[in-house]
C-alpha cells in the first residue's frame, strides 16, 4: 500500500496524512496498535493458562493480515532507528510487560519459581512465535503454542509449589 492509497480510503489529501505521520510505516503502526490491543476480557488464574492465552493471541495475531503488517514494520525499522525505538516502546514494549506480570504474578503465587529471570523467560516464551513471524518458514498456530509452551513450562514452573 501507498500513501496515496492510504489518503484515498481516509478521504484526505497525501499532505495530511504526512502531517499526522512521518512515514507509511508509522501509520501502519497506528493502524496496528488500534487494531491488535484488545484488553483480555477475563485473564485465567493461573500463569501457565494466562501465558497460553496471551501466546495463542500473539500467534493468532501474527498468522493473519495484520501479522504481514508487523513484518513489514519491523523489516521498515532495521533501517530507520527512530522507527524501531518508536515500534519497541509502542507495540513491543506494553505487550511484553503484559506477559512480564503473568509471570510476575505466577512467581507471587508460587506457581513459577521464584528464581525465574522474568527477560530471559519472555524471549523463550515470546522468541519461536516472532522468529515464525520474521523469517515465516512455519506458520505460527494454536498447535505450535501449545507445544511451545509444553516445552518451555518444565523450566519455569515450580516444583514444590505453596498451597494456599
Amino acid at each position: 500500500m501507498t500513501i496515496d492509497e492510504i489518503a484515498d480510503a481516509a478521504g484526505v489529501g497525501k499532505q495530511t496524512i504526512y502531517r499526522w505521520w512521518p512515514s507509511k510505516s508509522a501509520v501502519v503502526m497506528d493502524a496496528l496498535i488500534e487494531l491488535t490491543d484488545p484488553e483480555p476480557a477475563a485473564v485465567p488464574d493461573s500463569a501457565h493458562d494466562a501465558l497460553l492465552l496471551q501466546m495463542r493471541r500473539g500467534a493468532e495475531m501474527f498468522a493473519s493480515r495484520q501479522g504481514q503488517l508487523i513484518r513489514e514494520v519491523v523489516a521498515d525499522a532495521q533501517g530507520d532507528p527512530d522507527l524501531a525505538a518508536d515500534f519497541r516502546n509502542r507495540f513491543f514494549a506494553h505487550r511484553r510487560a503484559r506477559a512480564a506480570a503473568t509471570i510476575v504474578k505466577g512467581i507471587e503465587t508460587g506457581e513459577i519459581r521464584a528464581d525465574v529471570n522474568v527477560e530471559d523467560a519472555l524471549d523463550v516464551i515470546s522468541g519461536a512465535l516472532w522468529l515464525r513471524l520474521l523469517i515465516g518458514h512455519r506458520p505460527p498456530s494454536a498447535r505450535t503454542v501449545d507445544r511451545l509452551l509444553d516445552l518451555v513450562w518444565p523450566g519455569l514452573v515450580n516444583p514444590s509449589p505453596r498451597r494456599s
